[in-house]
């Protein structure tokens, strides 16, 4: 079981992505849909790289801390071209993002990195009694 404010994150990675997704079928349905490509790829890119960023908050990965800086750019991108549109599934989908973005900057970072430098092992001579 994740603590609580993890399954917090968990759980807006993944209403971000669910409404995104949303967002960009109903953009689709729009009769002026030929306006709306730019916000469709914003909201396809920002679900995917939410629930890419929650499959590695779930299993501890050490890339967390860059995940969630970049998801937290994803989320802010997606909300301002949301904003753009009157919609109101774009409208919410910003909301969401907003939301979803303050998750991931606001995540404790408690994640112990992989030193990228293997430590020098090598036995050291015992001193002379």
């Amino acid at each position: 079981m994740k603590d609580p404010k993890t399954s917090h994150l968990l759980n807006s990675l993944l209403k971000c992505a669910s409404e995104c997704w949303s967002c960009a079928t109903d953009c689709l349905h729009e009769p002026h849909v030929q306006h709306m490509t730019e916000c469709i790829q914003a909201d396809l890119d920002c679900a995917d790289f939410c629930l890419t960023t929650a499959r590695s908050v779930a299993r501890g990965s050490q890339h967390v801390e860059q995940l969630l800086q970049q998801c937290a750019a994803f989320c802010k991108a997606c909300e301002a071209i949301c904003r753009t549109h009157p919609e109101e599934h774009c409208q919410r989908c910003a909301e969401i993002c907003l939301e979803c973005m303050d998750a991931c900057l606001k995540y404790p970072q408690v994640v112990t990195l992989v030193p990228l430098s293997t430590p020098d092992l090598t036995p050291t001579p015992a001193s002379a009694s």
